[in-house]
């Protein structure tokens, strides 16, 4: 089994107390089914915009990303606070 990336088992917990399916998520705004599916499984590491639609599926997830030069960017309402390094 692929190493899963933290971030993404964080975004999938967030999906799963929600009650969302994948099918369901992609009908809110969020990524198609299958990038959700490689996503959660390990198979690839998500880019930004596939992590901004997956928030907007979410809906009520806020998610501030600071990048190496110290940019910050905020997706979303709630914010949830966790830390990640990619």
């Amino acid at each position: 089994m692929a190493d899963i990336h933290p971030f993404v088992v964080f975004l999938h917990e967030q999906r799963l107390e929600r009650g969302l399916s994948q099918r369901a998520l992609f009908h809110r705004g969020g990524p198609r089914q299958r990038a959700l599916s490689q996503m959660e499984n390990g198979i690839w590491t998500p880019t930004l915009g596939t992590v901004e639609k997956y928030c907007a599926g979410l809906g009520d997830l806020r998610l501030v990303i600071i990048d190496g030069d110290n940019n910050i960017r905020a997706i979303g309402r709630t914010e949830v606070v966790a830390r990640f390094s990619w």
